[in-house]
């Protein structure tokens, strides 16, 4: 009797928990966001989106960059990627028997850092790399990331800010039992195993980072910005020396000071129902650790002392940076000077702007940081290359800065501001990924959600007066200004460890693995493309075909005019674009243009690719004809301006010398080089000192030319084809015989026969890029289903061969991949691509570790039965977002679809096996010659061991790249 009183008191007990737990709402929210609070302070966000059956979850924890060590920068960052590794369940075979390595691991690190003795730290980094091999035999790497790609997981990843970090992936909606599992779990008892690789990884990191000159200046002038606070005095990366000398023991610390549940938040947002799936969050999620917060420091930056000035040499051009201090995230005058902000340059109708559009600068925009503890708005310019000095162009800045502050710009401009603003702010709401990181973003600012959601009253509420005083009170004489001459900085360099690869022995799965299979998942009800139904194409005039889309979310159309013709058949279309942002015409300069489309809250931009020009319009479909009708009177009139092309010669000799400091630009010009040769579009296309001899009437005759081609109009909105068809009114459609599309271009690859290897130096670089080609063979729609299996186990993302064994084993790289990719029509070639980004002297280590994968294949057919869940998940939830579907459609009906290919692959899929990925292997790769390409510093490659998988060839500058 006693036993069925003390039931009944905690059944009472029990549901008086649960009617507890009622959500937070918000009046007029249009995604419905539902606010919890757990038991143990653990703050719970869930925001339902049926549009498809998908969701995007998050772990969101109030820690980054800021609250790192000063001893130990990086920390925050390190652990980020040290919670993938598992946990003393997850990602091992015998958790007891790896910990008696983990532990001395822990302790040798924590004597590295205190060691100085270069001879005596190379012994200790030994010891390290024998405990880690020795540690390795009982690791499961990658387990967690298989497991969310067997749940059809994708985007699996991480970030790390000053002021966040936070652990997301999208998911198939029935599958949110599993997921939710997995990222409880991964937060309770986890072990930073694998520490050594993950070490070189962020090493890798780092070298992108400093070879990219802006991030370089910018990091020496954030120092200057904020001489105590951290945002300045440490960064999200950390310092080398630091990176150098890790401690676990820290980091343990660290993780159980911040990753309390009273300092995180869990957001979910897509295809659920909220009081469902928070009785399954409050069951899982209520045991988490909570524990009081340490309360930040307050660090007092003082004002500047009028203009202070910080001089460097580190770029490619001359470049200037004005900063000013202003309001922090949740100040009274957030709003006011993000409209601010935004009236001064918004990338189109900005007076900033105008300077670049108007050919008095190189390039000239604006941006904020707006960060807890301090905010911060900054002014980038650059200079004309001859004949105006930084000072000069600063001054001009300043001018246009002066003209706000005095009231000197029209109300109708402010409107057409927070129109804007209010505009991108709903469009937001679309994608399942934005509205999530908006919440989150809400939760680490500690913004109540009621005033995210008023943000746009706040808004429409700012006035002139409040633009002119925010202009005033943080846009003064007090600022810190760059002045960053033409230099190379010196680069920290980190030298490749000689140490033994942590390359685990067996091929496991953890007790974890085992009990989470057994969680039951929900039926998927997969929701096929109707091309019928989803799109409605129709024809509105001769040669002119409209295709339409639904926007269920909100009055913000998009509409692209392509025209039937590109640069490949018209070479001076290539610079449409960039002439466009120029040119004036009969009705507008284009200053004028850009602000008249801005007033009605729209914008344009033009895009040409090989075989199409594309005029694209985005904007309040209530306003669709009238901003149509400033286009389309704008591109029939346009004025040939010859002084126009030194405007655009500036910005792309501008562009170039910065682009020529990139790794990765050399990669791309190497590629296609080596791909295409002479049919590379870095020696096809008009060149720079070719284009310096060109006229405008060349291209405002091509542009002419374009438009007399077949049309195709694509719209996405809410609007009528009548209303579409008259608000492009009778200029587009009054052409007496219009032209046919031209032909999609294919150009045929021309890769050696032999195995080959195509070498350009660059010798400031610290990474090199290199990428791995095999000519594929005639394509058919019957091959998708083996190439996109082969592609999931083989290097299609965190889960594959590749990026375990390039980066997870052998440290190899920050950044690698590897996929067989399919034309976009039957019949043309299909093609296998491999890359990795690594550190220099780690050359040879990863072309030979990439060529091995490649020709031997590792056979493990015990991960077939993830893939294969992997592959059916991932089929199963796919539906393009209503943006995109009409572009989706056209591509699948390039290849021959007649309906959506989903059914049809989901079929393959489940009568496959293992075979199917080692014979498509065997048949298009393991036997067939490899193209190799490498962008790097070459004096650290060995060169023998090179020539021994093939003919080494070096290419010069002239011979791939037309000046």
């Amino acid at each position: 009797m006693l036993q069925l009183r003390y039931l009944f008191i905690l059944l009472i007990l029990s549901g008086t928990a649960q009617a507890q737990l009622q959500p937070k709402t918000f009046p007029n929210d249009p995604i419905g966001v539902k606010e919890y609070h757990l038991k143990n302070g653990l703050t719970v966000y869930l925001s339902e989106n049926h549009d498809e059956p998908r969701v995007f979850g998050a772990i969101v924890v109030k820690t980054g960059g800021k609250k790192d060590p000063s001893d130990n920068t990086g920390m925050a960052h390190y652990l980020e990627h040290m919670l993938f590794k598992g946990t003393e369940e997850l990602g091992t075979t015998d958790y007891q028997k790896e910990k008696i390595h983990l532990d001395e691991i822990n302790r040798l690190y924590d004597l590295l850092g205190k060691t100085t003795d270069p001879k005596e730290r190379l012994a200790i980094q030994k010891k390290i790399n024998e405990e880690s091999v020795k540690a390795a035999q009982y690791a499961i790497p990658n387990e967690m990331d298989r497991m969310l790609a067997e749940i059809g997981g994708d985007d699996v990843n991480a970030f790390t800010t000053e002021e966040v970090t936070a652990y997301y992936n999208s998911f198939p909606s029935n599958q949110i039992r599993r997921w939710l599992d997995i990222y409880d779990h991964r937060f309770e008892h986890p072990v930073f195993r694998l520490f050594q690789s993950e070490l070189e990884t962020v090493y890798e990191e780092k070298n992108i980072g400093m070879d990219d000159p802006i991030t370089y200046a910018f990091e020496k002038y954030m120092a200057q910005f904020y001489k105590v606070h951290p945002y300045g005095q440490q960064t999200v990366i950390g310092k080398t020396e630091h990176l150098k000398n890790p401690s676990l023991t820290a980091m343990y610390n660290y993780y159980n000071t911040y990753y309390v549940a009273n300092n995180m938040a869990l957001v979910l947002s897509g295809d659920f129902k909220a009081e469902e799936v928070i009785k399954i969050i409050e069951e899982k999620f209520s045991d988490w650790r909570s524990a009081p917060v340490p309360e930040f420091p307050k660090y007092e930056e003082k004002e500047f002392k009028g203009k202070e000035v910080l001089k460097l040499r580190a770029t490619p051009v001359k470049a200037g940076l004005i900063g000013f201090r202003t309001p922090k995230k949740n100040d009274p005058d957030e709003i006011a000077m993000e409209v601010l902000m935004n009236l001064l340059s918004n990338g189109s109708a900005g007076p900033i702007d105008r300077l670049s559009t108007e050919g008095k600068l190189i390039e000239a925009s604006g941006f904020s940081m707006v960060n807890t503890d301090y905010g911060a708005s900054f002014f980038m310019f650059i200079p004309k290359i001859v004949g105006q000095p930084l000072k000069k162009a600063e001054k001009l800045i300043n001018a246009e800065i002066e003209k706000i502050q005095n009231g000197n710009f029209d109300a109708a401009i402010l409107e057409a501001t927070k129109t804007d603003l209010i505009k991108n702010f709903q469009k937001g709401w679309e994608q399942n990924e934005q509205r999530a990181l908006t919440i989150g973003t809400a939760f680490y600012t500690e913004t109540d959600w009621s005033k995210v959601l008023n943000y746009e009253n706040e808004v429409r509420a700012i006035s002139k007066e409040d633009i002119i005083r925010v202009a005033k009170k943080y846009l003064g004489e007090n600022r810190l200004v760059l002045y960053s001459k033409m230099g190379k900085p010196k680069k920290d360099k980190l030298s490749k460890p000689e140490f033994e690869p942590v390359i685990p022995k067996e091929e496991k799965h953890s007790a974890y693995y085992e009990k989470w299979k057994q969680i039951p998942e929900d039926q998927a009800i997969p929701v096929s493309v109707d091309f019928n139904k989803d799109i409605r194409v129709s024809s509105i005039g001769k040669n002119i075909t409209l295709k339409q889309a639904v926007n269920p979310f909100n009055s913000i159309f998009s509409l692209k005019i392509r025209f039937g013709t590109g640069k490949y058949y018209s070479p001076a279309l290539k610079f449409a674009p960039r002439y466009l942002e120029y040119a004036s015409s009969e009705n507008y300069t284009a200053a004028q243009f850009k602000n008249e489309l801005f007033k009605l809250g729209c914008s344009a931009s033009f895009m040409v690719v090989e075989h199409r020009f594309i005029v694209y319009v985005e904007g309040l479909d209530e306003n669709l004809e009238k901003a149509c009708a400033i286009v389309v009177k704008h591109l029939t009139s346009l004025k040939t301006e010859d002084e126009r092309m030194k405007k655009i010669a500036q910005d792309l000799n501008t562009e170039l010398k910065m682009s020529k400091r990139s790794p990765g630009f050399w990669s791309g010009v190497l590629s296609n080089y080596v791909l295409f040769g002479k049919q590379s579009a870095y020696l096809r296309e008009i060149s720079l000192a070719e284009f310096k001899k060109m006229k405008a009437a060349e291209i405002t005759a091509a542009i002419q030319d374009a438009m007399n081609y077949e049309i195709i109009v694509t719209y996405v909105g809410n609007l009528k084809s009548e209303s579409i068809k008259n608000a492009l009114g009778d200029q587009v459609w009054n052409v007496s015989e219009r032209k046919a599309n031209r032909e999609r271009v294919y150009l045929e690859r021309s890769v050696p026969k032999e195995n080959t290897i195509f070498l350009f130096n660059q010798p400031k670089a610290l990474q090199s890029q290199i990428y791995f080609y095999i000519e594929g063979v005639p394509y058919t729609n019957d091959q998708l289903a083996d190439m996109l299996a082969f592609n999931k186990y083989f290097g299609g993302d965190m889960s594959s061969l590749v990026f375990q064994e390039i980066r997870e084993f052998r440290s190899l790289a920050y950044g690698t991949y590897a996929q067989f990719t399919a034309p976009s029509k039957q019949g043309e070639k299909s093609f296998f691509t491999g890359y990795i980004g690594c550190q220099g002297d780690k050359t040879n280590d990863a072309v030979e570790a990439m060529t091995d994968l490649i020709l031997n294949m590792p056979q493990k057919p015990e991960r077939w039965s993830s893939v294969q869940s992997s592959l059916i998940q991932s089929a199963q939830s796919e539906r393009p977002g209503f943006r995109g579907i009409i572009e989706i459609i056209e591509y699948w009906q390039m290849r021959e679809y007649k309906t959506d290919p989903k059914n049809d692959l989901i079929a393959a899929y489940e009568k496959m096996n293992f075979d199917v990925i080692t014979q498509f292997w065997s048949n298009y790769i393991k036997a067939h010659p490899i193209t190799i390409t490498i962008v790097g510093n070459t004096s650290k490659f060995d060169m023998k061991r090179l020539e021994k998988f093939g003919k080494v060839i070096t290419v010069k500058e002239k011979e791939m790249y037309k000046d």
